[in-house]
């Protein structure tokens, strides 16, 4: 989904949220940014933040208050600044620097949730590769049982 302005900035999803951030955050580091540029690329980040909260608790307005919570504004401001509504103001350097804490916090923890899922599958894998082996190894003797002709029994 492309944002409005002169930033194109695609929301990246879950496992590979950190890309975006990183191109984000490779965006400060290494030019001044514009007010549209910085505007676009918070409301890109607030949107995410509101999206994976309202997957997580599963209500669009419970996420807006848990992410105004967090970041520390109203639901309703954060609201009005998502639909782009004229009447809220253009978020405050501070307000930008909780949005982008809070957008690192999300982002550390997807990251973390896909190593420690990529170790369960690794050891997953490890107990199925170790049961494998034992079909493989008495394989023989089952396959030599099931192909021999068997006789019924009335």
């Amino acid at each position: 989904m492309k944002v409005k302005g002169s930033l194109s900035f695609n929301l990246v999803m879950a496992s590979n949220m950190h890309e975006g951030i990183w191109k984000m955050l490779t965006k400060f580091g290494k030019r001044k940014m514009s007010c549209t540029e910085l505007t676009s690329t918070t409301r890109s980040a607030l949107s995410l933040l509101v999206e994976r909260e309202a997957r997580r608790v599963g209500s669009r307005t419970v996420a807006y208050e848990i992410v105004a919570q967090t970041v520390g504004v109203s639901s309703s401001w954060i609201r009005k600044f998502l639909s782009r509504d004229d009447s809220v103001s253009e978020p405050r350097i501070t307000l930008f620097e909780n949005i982008r804490a809070a957008y690192l916090n999300l982002c550390e923890r997807v990251e973390a949730e896909n190593r420690l899922d990529e170790l369960r599958l690794q050891a997953l894998r490890g107990e199925l590769n170790a049961v494998t082996a034992g079909f493989d190894e008495d394989g023989a003797t089952e396959t030599s049982y099931r192909s021999a002709p068997h006789m019924e029994v009335d």
